[in-house]
């Protein structure tokens, strides 16, 4: 299944919100209820009955709204207006609407209203679908206080876990069978109750599908509920609507945070998160991950136009910049292998006596087809080479496994193993590990990517940790107890001062220059005072807080450690690894103590794994 697939039933929710008119005002959702009873006063003349979605379906005072979300039933104005689609159905709603003095507006499904209420102007959504009196409660939420996420990312985790179980969920229609082509097929049902146990177990009730929290816990089995979430939090759609609030948003970083760069992003929260990630993904069906380490990074997929490129990382990132060609006058954009051999080249040294590079550039280019093979029908594929005629896997006679080491990390296959067995015949294989539908779109990840492959070319999804190693408990305790004993002056240290706002970035900045391991506090001082103003200088190194920061990093660091050792001793997928660059967990959606929803963490040992130059 396409991932554009996955979230089309969810686009019509990820538009709304947007106000038609600049001057209505947003409304306490105390006098919801106020609103909507007005909104029945002008449908009751067609025959109409509003039915509140969204979060003022549950209203609470104090909380504002933008806009009044509501559905109405369009069978009920068929029959009144004697039409015999939802077009003109909605055409003739609208009529009816401005005949009664409203202002109105039609796009899509909806009939937008700008309703006067005590001397102001509120605007009233009304979307018009089949069986509003069942459709509108799959848009009522029980989203517990505090939880970053939105009705929007429910619907999309729904969706998520229908296709994971060969079905579709419609958020307008109900649950549907799939056929042998994917496509929706046989109706099940649109009863709440029955679509509960048909996605999550015989003993669900529709309270189970109140919120993403409530689904998750209903998943007994963890990979699957890690999988659903990672899943649904890498889509476009989900995106659209950010769930991560101000209050856990990390700092600085990336989307995969370094787990012990928590303390510093998130306080002692952050810290004791970290401490709680650890012994959770040193337990099984964790859904903790393999980070492959592939080289060089690839970019292969087709564009609006359907057209093939295979772009290497480098003149990925020129195009991300709007940067059409090098200064030696090279195009960033690949339309053909001699592109990719000529991008190469005219990033280096030219001359004909590097003859590494130009060999490196001429292979480069040598995979064009091997690619083009495994092209999604759209969109781009982000992945590491694992091994290709350039560097081919080979047979160690000894261990009868498969060897091949793309960059640092040597990954050894057994030749008995399904997947050896395909290696045999493969000449190239490539980790797939993010996917956009268009230069500059946001990161996902591309359902079933194996699916693409060929005879000849592997593609590695993703691959889950299978042996669970257990953690270090007493130095995780430790650590725990130092971040509480330490909290008030760790907080304070991440929450700034006057001239020193966000002391995180500087810890940021100075930890991805000296690596993550144990001793680099030590450091620190020599590197503020060389790399900071004099009076930010005084202020970093004479905060109470700081010491305690950097002795609950290391601390982290050492449990991190030790986690990634006791992973890496055993086999994932029957996959061996001699260095392996460390391990990664989306947020699993467990309910932790001290949690950071959304979250996703890696674990990398910066001490024997560094990427090589020149890659």
């Amino acid at each position: 299944m396409f991932l554009r697939e996955l979230f089309a039933n969810l686009k019509p929710f990820l538009i709304e919100g947007g106000n038609i008119w600049p001057d209505v005002a947003p409304f306490d959702q105390a006098i919801a209820s106020h609103l909507v009873n007005d909104v029945n006063r002008y449908l009751a003349s067609v025959g109409g009955h509003a039915y509140v979605i969204g979060s003022s379906a549950t209203p609470t005072s104090g909380k504002m709204s933008g806009d009044l979300d509501v559905m109405v039933d369009i069978g009920h104005m068929m029959k009144k207006f004697g039409t015999k689609d939802g077009k003109t159905t909605r055409q003739e709603l609208e009529k009816a609407l401005q005949a009664q003095g409203l202002e109105t507006k039609k796009s899509g499904t909806q009939v937008h209203i700008r309703l006067p209420y005590k001397g102001q102007f509120h605007q009233v959504d009304i979307k018009a679908v089949a069986n509003a009196d069942k459709v509108h409660k799959f848009h009522h939420h029980a989203i517990p206080q505090g939880s970053p996420y939105k009705g929007v990312h429910k619907q999309v985790v729904m969706s998520t876990l229908a296709s994971k179980l060969g079905m579709l969920w419609s958020p307008d229609e109900g649950l549907y069978a799939r056929d042998s082509m994917g496509k929706k097929s046989e109706f099940i049902s649109d009863d709440l109750d029955v679509i509960a146990k048909r996605l999550l177990n015989a003993r669900a009730t529709s309270a189970d599908l109140g919120s993403v929290e409530s689904i998750l816990a209903a998943i007994p089995d963890e990979t699957l509920k890690a999988e659903i979430l990672q899943k649904s939090s890498e889509g476009s759609s989900w995106q659209a609507v950010q769930p991560l609030s101000e209050d856990t948003k990390p700092a600085t970083g990336r989307k995969y945070q370094h787990i012990e760069d928590l303390v510093f992003t998130n306080g002692s929260n952050g810290g004791l998160h970290a401490v709680e990630r650890l012994r959770h993904m040193g337990t099984a069906n964790a859904g903790t991950e393999i980070k492959w380490d592939g080289s060089p990074v690839i970019y292969w997929g087709r564009d609006e136009r359907g057209d093939f490129h295979m772009i290497p990382k480098n003149a990925w990132d020129y195009l991300k910049r709007g940067v059409q060609h090098t200064k030696a006058g090279a195009s960033t954009m690949m339309n053909s292998a001699e592109d990719v051999t000529n991008f190469v080249m005219g990033t280096g040294d030219a001359t004909k006596q590097d003859k590494q590079r130009a060999a490196f550039a001429s292979g480069l280019g040598s995979l064009w087809n091997y690619f083009e093979s495994i092209s999604p029908e759209s969109g781009y594929i982000e992945g590491g080479i694992l091994f290709s005629p350039m560097q081919p896997a080979h047979l160690n006679s000894k261990t009868k496994e498969y060897d091949f080491k793309p960059n640092i990390t040597t990954f050894h296959i057994p030749s008995a193993s399904n997947l050896g067995k395909r290696i045999a015949n493969a000449e190239l294989m490539v980790a797939a590990t993010g996917y956009y539908d268009r230069i500059n779109g946001n990161e996902g990840r591309y359902p079933n990517a194996e699916k693409l492959s060929t005879a000849q070319v592997i593609v590695q999804g993703t691959t889950y940790v299978t042996e669970a190693p257990g953690v270090d408990n007493k130095s995780l305790d430790a650590a725990a107890k130092f971040i509480q004993s330490n909290a008030a002056n760790i907080d304070s240290f991440v929450a700034g001062q006057p001239g020193l706002s966000k002391p995180g970035d500087i810890l940021y900045k100075f930890f991805n220059t000296n690596l993550r391991v144990a001793g680099v506090k030590t450091k620190f001082a020599n590197w503020v005072n060389e790399n900071l103003s004099e009076s930010q200088a005084q202020k970093v190194l004479s905060h109470p807080g700081l010491d305690a920061v950097l002795e609950a990093c290391a601390m982290i660091s050492n449990a991190k450690m030790s986690l990634i050792s006791g992973l890496s001793k055993g086999t994932h997928g029957g996959i061996r690894q001699t260095k392996p660059e460390g391990y990664v967990q989306a947020h699993p959606g467990t309910g932790f103590a001290n949690d950071l929803p959304g979250q996703f963490v890696k674990t990398i040992d910066q001490a024997n794994w560094a990427p090589e130059k020149g890659r």
